[in-house]
């Protein structure tokens, strides 16, 4: 059902040979309105029309182009105002401008949300709730006890609907049916030149309703309602702060008449003193909030809130983060509803070469949420290793370019957390938490820059989404999957998209985690306790550990032997310098081996998949030991396997599970889903467990009525052992790990000033220029004078890539005396730049991920600045050495050990302004 427009005028002919364009023509305002009605399709009842639109150069064929404007006769959105105060003219004393809740300090709720996007979400999300509202007027039985529960039970929108298993054309006419947004976008230079449309045809109101509902403020009308998303009775009320006026029109389910009213800021003076805050009024007609009489298919049932005027400056592009697409798409990242969006441009454009007037329709699309957009790109990606395009019935010029079209994801998990018990305090006392469910999605770059593969699905600097009843409630920096601090994977990390789902939690941990707007979470033990559990997941994911190294090492080549020439020359030349290197190996003791010369960790062998048969035949615990020790306040994860199919495991649902999983002096604390036969499993050992506990861990799976097969695994709880003593003097710098993991620990140990036995932690310098991946991935600005270098660790090694463009540092290159220079000044540069890396390490480390997007900028011209001083530093040192050369060769260590200490005191200074910077943003 397409929402209600004023007659449309006959299409405009046109010649194909015609060059002549042709205007839309629409209805005229005959008169300013006098009555209710007149008030009424003066400002809620949108004209459209249609015209063939011939090609300027008469080559292509006619056009078909649709436009639709907000009202009749529209010059622009300060009609409103205009037609209102005629109104007001005419009706004299039986106007009154009502005040929500009786009270005129009524401003607080209405100013809570900062950002006007975000205050129209609330809008969307209310139209979801009405149109499981109307469901609910004739639904016997027990109400479902969730909003997903509702969606499922009366509209058949389970678990993947909307990703992958319902059809384009039906997904599309039930979002034309239920929930709709229309945007009416002009000028960004005036930043209330656009009009937003909200309209459900769900339940609806009276007039009478209108009051204590829609118009009212904290009145809990949907807490004791857990089919529904709402609870805390604002009633998107932040939307009227950014509204010159809103216009509210409603018709409830079998009502002949449709109540509307019109909500406007006011500024009261009390003895000529202005008020310190607004109040904001509704419009009423003798007392009442008017009601006319209209068919309903001018009006169907529903609700329309028409925000005029409204200020959006952050929502005028037709695609990315400063969309109102994109805003809807990362907001509602797993719509219980899909979302029917159109927008209309209200100035003069072109598309595809045809001329267009005010009110052309630029696009229309169907708004699934980020998640279900990724499920359904994972789908597609499993079975046609391709993205179909999700375009609907409009042209490629209507259609904004959307990265989902091109997007291929490489890697998708899901992991299930079940937190501890928590006191809550007051009269709740101790209690359980609830779960979380973490999933993460990894897009394919395909050589573009993150900021171009993830704007379709999320802000890319905030790419962990906390969702509660399919809204996203919080979106966390990248920082804690890429920095240093966080999960470490900088380079695959830049790619992904991360859900935890708060759906399971108990609803005062819901309360405890969440705000109103629904723009942040709140700094609590809870959310700590997430998100450290999140980078602890990610940890275990060898594929994610794979494709950062992969995504890392994009496009860098270099010669066999550069690695053993870099590392035995830093070494001559630390020798030389006489410089000591104790505290620098503080910070690096621990190294992964890597094969060969690549940075690829060590893996374990790649286990085969379990063929399920049914009935299955066996379930086990993948562990050598005969019992397994645990150590308090510590983490633990076994691998369980079986023959069983996928279906018989439920993490999210231990109860409806067939194969369940408990645990007995210690705790289990959630798993991920099952692959190929196994799953992963975590436990904790609870701070406080007496030493010498035993207890066991149990999968038992049910395969037959009355039939099980049970495997346990004993665990006891040891002593924590004491951490062991470094022995200097040990004859071997490698020693294998005895974690029994496949991978190799390397503890690096100065037991003299000898650095011929020392391992620089720093890989060979990598050159990369605009036309490698690692550009993209690095995340650099496109100019080149804004990067110098950046350092990455990747394996266990610190990488340093380092801007093979800078302009400083080819000038002085070409600017060599001898061409046959420039070889050894890129060289000796590139020594240099591991030289400042190491003495950086020996500070801090500058982790770029680790700050926002202004400070990343500072840290950014810092080392340029140190960039330039070192190729600075290298053509001067060139040059002298070029002119102290005899026909004896001078060794290098001797000839520039003078300016390598001078280099170093250079580098020394800039990492520590480096190190001034404030860490994690703060």
């Amino acid at each position: 059902m397409n929402p209600p427009h004023g007659s449309k005028p006959p299409s405009a002919a046109s010649s194909q040979h015609s060059k002549k364009p042709v205007e839309p023509k629409f209805p005229s305002l005959e008169k300013l309105p006098a009555t209710p009605e007149e008030l009424f399709r003066a400002l809620a009842v949108t004209v459209s029309t249609e015209v063939n639109q011939p090609d300027p150069a008469g080559v292509k064929p006619v056009a078909k182009h649709s436009y639709s404007l907000p009202w009749a006769g529209y010059k622009s959105w300060r009609d409103a105002r205009e037609r209102l105060q005629h109104f007001e003219g005419v009706s004299g004393s039986r106007i009154a401008w009502a005040p929500f809740n009786d009270s005129v300090s009524n401003d607080g709720p209405m100013s809570l949300n900062a950002y006007p996007g975000r205050a129209f979400i609330e809008r969307v999300t209310n139209e979801g709730d009405a149109v499981l509202e109307s469901k609910a007027l004739s639904h016997a039985g027990p109400m479902p006890a969730s909003p997903a529960e509702a969606s499922f039970l009366w509209f058949g929108l389970g678990a993947g609907a909307l990703s992958d298993k319902l059809d384009n054309d039906v997904v599309r006419r039930l979002a034309q049916d239920t929930v709709t947004v229309t945007g009416f976008i002009g000028d960004n230079k005036d930043h209330k030149d656009s009009i937003f449309d909200a309209r459900d045809y769900g339940i609806g109101l009276t007039a009478a309703e209108m009051p204590s509902t829609i118009l009212s403020l904290n009145r809990g009308n949907k807490k004791s309602k857990p089919w529904l998303t709402g609870k805390h009775g604002q009633g998107s009320s932040s939307t009227y702060q950014y509204s010159d006026l809103t216009l509210i029109a409603s018709r409830r389910i079998g009502s002949p008449t449709v109540g509307f009213t019109i909500v406007e800021a006011t500024w009261d003076q009390d003895n000529g003193v202005s008020a310190k805050t607004p109040t904001y009024r509704y419009l009423t007609i003798d007392g009442c909030v008017p009601a006319i009489e209209l068919p309903e298919k001018e009006f169907p049932a529903g609700t329309l809130v028409r925000h005029i005027g409204y200020t959006a400056a952050d929502l005028f592009n037709p695609i990315g983060e400063n969309s109102l697409w994109g805003l809807l798409m990362r907001s509602l990242a797993e719509s219980l509803f899909p979302i029917w969006l159109e927008i209309f441009s209200l100035k003069p454009t072109k598309a595809l070469g045809y001329p267009t007037f005010d009110g052309y329709r630029r696009w229309g699309r169907v708004i699934r949420g980020s998640v279900n957009a990724l499920e359904r790109s994972w789908a597609e990606t499993l079975r046609a290793n391709a993205i179909r395009s999700e375009r609907i019935e409009i042209s490629a010029d209507e259609l904004p370019e959307s990265g989902q079209d091109q997007a291929r994801l490489l890697h998708r998990a899901s992991e299930y957390y079940q937190l501890p018990t928590w006191d809550y305090g007051g009269r709740s006392g101790v209690g359980e938490l609830g779960q979380v469910k973490i999933t993460y999605w990894v897009v394919d770059p395909a050589g573009r820059s993150s900021q171009d593969v993830l704007r379709s699905w999320v802000d890319p600097d905030k790419t962990i989404l906390m969702t509660l009843d399919g809204q996203t409630h919080a979106e966390e920096s990248r920082a804690i999957v890429t920095g240093q601090h966080g999960a470490k994977l900088w380079a695959v990390g830049r790619y992904m998209v991360v859900q935890i789902d708060c759906n399971g939690l108990d609803p005062k941990a819901k309360y405890e985690m969440f705000t109103s707007t629904r723009e942040h979470a709140k700094e609590t033990p809870i959310k700590k306790m997430i998100l450290e559990e999140l980078v602890r997941r990610l940890a275990f994911d060898t594929k994610l550990q794979d494709l950062n190294v992969q995504l890392a090492a994009a496009d860098i080549k270099h010669p066999e032997d550069k690695a053993d020439t870099i590392a035995s020359l830093i070494k001559k030349y630390l020798k030389a310098a006489g410089i000591s290197f104790e505290q620098l190996t503080r910070k690096v003791e621990r190294w992964i081996e890597v094969e060969e010369d690549r940075e690829t960790p060590a893996k374990k062998r790649e286990l085969p998949p379990i063929e399920a048969v049914e009935p299955p035949t066996f379930v086990r615990w993948k562990f050598t030991g005969t019992t397994a020790k645990f150590h308090s306040a510590q983490r633990y994860s076994f691998l369980l396997e079986t023959d069983a199919p996928a279906w018989y495991w439920k993490p999210a649902d231990q109860a409806s599970s067939k194969i369940k999983v408990t645990a007995h002096g210690v705790r289990y604390v959630g798993a991920g889903e099952m692959k190929g036969g196994r799953v992963r499993c975590h436990f904790e050992c609870p701070e406080g467990v007496p030493i010498g506990t035993k207890g066991f861990i149990q999968a038992q799976m049910e395969y037959a009525l009355g039939t099980a097969k049970t495997s346990i695994l004993p665990v006891e709880v040891l002593e924590k052992p004491k951490p062991k003593e470094r022995n200097s003097t040990s004859p071997d710098d490698k020693e294998p790990a005895d974690s029994g993991d496949s991978t190799k620990t390397i503890k690096i140990k100065v037991r003299k000033k000898d650095f011929s036995e020392v391992e620089i932690p720093v890989v060979p310098p990598q050159p990369v220029t605009r036309e490698d991946t690692a550009w993209q991935s690095l995340g650099w600005p496109l100019d080149p004078q804004r990067v110098g270098f950046s350092i990455r660790a990747v394996g266990g090694k610190v990488h340093l890539y380092y801007n093979a463009e800078f302009p400083p540092f080819l000038d002085l290159k070409h600017k060599m005396s001898k061409k046959s220079l420039e070889s050894e000044f890129v060289r000796r540069y590139e020594l240099k730049l591991v030289l400042h890396t190491i003495f950086t390490l020996n500070y801090d480390f500058v982790d770029e991920e680790e700050f926002t997007e202004d400070q990343r900028k500072r840290v950014r011209d810092l080392l340029c600045a140190a960039a330039e001083s070192l190729a600075l530093a290298t053509k001067s040192e060139l040059e002298i050495e070029s002119k102290l050369k005899s026909e004896d060769t001078i060794p290098l260590e001797t000839t520039v050990t003078a300016n390598l200490a001078a280099a170093a005191q250079q580098a020394v200074k800039t990492s520590l302004e480096s190190s001034e910077l404030p860490a994690n943003g703060d």
